[in-house]
């Protein structure tokens, strides 16, 4: 065994771990056990309250958000990422029909020109 062992190459040591980023740190967040990322970029133009009501919906779902200054896509995928619904968002408030939905889980996902402005779990009953 001991000329085996001498035949075998040996291995490395690896460090794994965030790489040396200024705009970004990793911590926790007080009160979880997960790590977060935190990041010093700022987010110019972002909305800073949306409201999505009543959920769980069954006919009806709102979408609210303050200070919106671009129009917005709003899509309704399933749990498959499948687009069942697609809205836009030109106000503060949009109603979005879920009428011809079957029950279940949807994703909500507000698109502005920069991407994903907002992504929620919805839950139509």
């Amino acid at each position: 065994m001991g000329v085996l062992a001498q035949r075998l190459p040996q291995r490395q040591k690896k460090s794994y771990g965030l790489p040396n980023l200024p705009n970004y740190r990793l911590g926790r967040d007080i009160g979880s056990a997960c790590d977060t990322v935190y990041t010093n970029i700022k987010e110019e133009g972002m909305r800073k309250e949306v409201s999505i009501y009543p959920n769980p919906a069954t006919d009806k779902l709102y979408i609210s958000i303050v200070g919106i200054k671009e129009p917005l896509t709003i899509l309704l995928l399933n749990t498959l990422g499948q687009e069942v619904a697609r809205y836009t968002l030109a106000q503060e408030e949009q109603e979005i029909s879920l009428a011809n939905l079957p029950k279940g889980v949807y994703y909500c996902r507000v698109l502005g020109r920069e991407g994903v402005y907002f992504a929620a779990k919805v839950v139509k009953e």
